[in-house]
């Protein structure tokens, strides 16, 4: 498709990027075929990019783009298995942590590289979607390595080095063991009734620095992902209120990977239209803009051609995904008909229907 250079000062929000825009360390913070919106381009000035090179106008620029249908591999019939013994041996983890205040941080090590395996494994990202996964007793080891799959699916999207993603893996397994000593009431974070569980619940992110930080191996960049996974970058976070650059690259995407699974937790059928838009437009300004946007972008992709549960009980395929309007795809019915969801409200998506 033909691109050209556009001076920074003539971008138009509904201007398609033709190339990533990169950082100094060669990552990614706007991928090639994102559409511009006016805090990507307050962004780009903020970055000082003078020029960048945008999707020809004659093509289209837009309000309403297609997206190609992707149908991911399904995930192998023992992906369940090994991801339930991976939480198991990560709940284990924690609960050794609990008993003797001592981390086997060689064993988490280890557990970081069979998630790294899953992330590079066709059909992790379509079973963490599309498949309910409800709280349980041990939602820690669930909730870790769900956190360090997505995190780490997220950097490879953005081209990472395998080894900054294996990193990355680690931190996000590890990152709420400052919780290990709450109340299991408080765990999940949902559902907080008082200030003063509030203010018990905020102090875990630093706890999970102190544990850490004495231990031989634990990196710097551990430490501030660890610390750092409940800020936000408008300063509304916690427990520092830090902004923008303050923030650590891994801790911008863990913070994105266990909002979405926390917001997958407050039902038993998770809606994964529901929380991408909730992404785009509940979160704006908190979340690092170039990583919602990776995300986002992919989720639709795996949405597509998955058949969905109907409020009025019909179940449906989606085939069309209206730009930057997830919640609202254009469906199939099973008996033909064709419905959009933007112009038809009444009929609402209840859930994914399991394969």
């Amino acid at each position: 498709m033909a691109v050209k250079t556009v001076p920074i000062s003539e971008v138009q929000p509904g201007m398609i990027l033709g190339e990533h825009i990169m950082s100094s360390r060669r990552r990614i913070l706007l991928a090639a075929g994102t559409v511009l919106t006016p805090s990507m381009i307050t962004s780009l000035n903020t970055w000082d990019i003078l020029n960048v090179m945008i999707q020809d106008a004659s093509q289209e620029t837009a309000a309403a783009v297609e997206v190609p249908a992707v149908t991911p591999d399904p995930a192998p019939t023992p992906f369940a298995a090994k991801y339930k013994r991976l939480s198991d041996t990560v709940s284990d983890l924690f609960d050794a942590y609990r008993n003797t205040r001592k981390v086997l941080f060689l064993d988490f090590r280890e557990a970081s590289y069979a998630v790294y395996s899953l992330v590079t494994t066709g059909g992790t990202m379509s079973y963490l979607l599309l498949e309910s996964q409800s709280p349980k007793a041990d939602y820690l080891g669930q909730h870790a390595v769900t956190v360090s799959a997505i995190a780490g699916s997220i950097a490879r999207w953005m081209d990472w080095e395998p080894e900054d993603i294996k990193h990355l893996c680690l931190a996000a397994l590890m990152h709420d063991i400052g919780k290990v000593s709450l109340p299991l009431s408080l765990i999940s974070g949902l559902n907080l009734q008082t200030d003063t569980e509030k203010a018990i619940y905020r102090l875990h992110p630093e706890e999970g620095m102190k544990i850490l930080s004495p231990l031989r191996g634990v990196s710097a960049d551990i430490l501030a992902a660890v610390a750092q996974h409940h800020e936000f970058m408008d300063g509304s976070g916690f427990p520092r209120k830090l902004r923008d650059g303050e923030i650590h690259p891994f801790a911008r995407i863990i913070t994105l990977a266990d909002t979405f699974h926390t917001l997958s937790q407050q039902t038993d059928q998770p809606n994964p239209f529901y929380l991408a838009e909730s992404m785009l437009h509940d979160m704006v300004g908190k979340l690092d803009i170039a990583v919602v946007d990776t995300f986002t972008r992919r989720i639709r992709d795996y949405l597509l051609s998955h058949r969905i549960l109907l409020s009025d009980g019909r179940k449906a395929e989606v085939v069309y995904l209206q730009q930057n309007e997830s919640r609202y795809p254009v469906i199939k019915t099973e008996d033909d008909e064709y419905i959009d969801l933007r112009k038809n409200r009444e009929i609402k998506i209840s859930g994914i229907v399991k394969r």
